[in-house]
């Protein structure tokens, strides 16, 4: 059986700064995609980025998805956009 190759040759991953997003973003390094990572990092944070933040395939912009005018130029000649937002969930 053979593995498909992956389709895409670059990503934007919003929040990849959060746990789950740094994980795709390792995984889509790890395909040798080119990565750009969107995360304002209230949530997120950049240590979950420090084993591979000086890969030469990822680029980390700190925005906020809100900030459209900022975040706009990131989307140009992207491949894939992969996006999880989730409110943050007030103490009681």
């Amino acid at each position: 059986m053979s593995i498909q190759a992956f389709p895409y040759k670059r990503a934007l991953v919003t929040g990849g700064g959060g746990f789950v997003g740094s994980h795709l973003v390792e995984e889509l390094l790890n395909l040798d995609v080119e990565v750009i990572c969107l995360d304002n990092f209230s949530a997120g944070k950049k240590k979950n980025l420090s084993t591979f933040d000086t890969h030469p395939l990822l680029t980390v912009v700190k925005s906020d998805v809100t900030d459209f005018d900022h975040m706009s130029r990131f989307f140009k000649d992207v491949d894939v956009v992969f996006t999880r937002r989730y409110p943050k969930i007030p103490s009681v």
